[in-house]
């Protein structure tokens, strides 16, 4: 496999490979999603947090990282379609519980 450009988004934090191999073209991201993993711990372990949410009408669930957005997209959720049920599902599903920010039934 022959790499062809690497891109780093130091906003996102993102990395994007595009390489060849034989006849196809082969687009791969990653990132490390660390800091999102903390900073949904912290969130989570602060009670107050999504209590002052749920008060004010803008409850926040989950922190999900653009990498994750993508995974999502190729299990067919769209976090900017689908009900939030359907995106926790499939955070779930993915096994990426850690980016939920609450531990409160949605």
């Amino acid at each position: 496999m022959e790499k062809l450009h690497v891109d780093y988004d130091h906003l996102t934090g993102t990395r994007v490979t595009t390489s060849v191999d034989a006849d196809r073209l082969i687009v791969t991201s990653e990132a490390d999603i660390e800091p999102a993993i903390n900073y949904t711990n912290a969130l989570r372990n602060a009670d107050q947090y999504s209590r002052d949410g749920i008060k004010n009408s803008f409850w926040h669930v989950a922190h999900i990282p653009d990498v994750v957005v993508v995974e999502l997209k190729n299990h067919g959720i769209d976090v900017f379609k689908d009900s939030a049920r359907d995106i926790i599902a499939g955070i779930k599903k993915l096994g990426k519980e850690h980016l939920l920010t609450t531990r409160k039934q949605v």
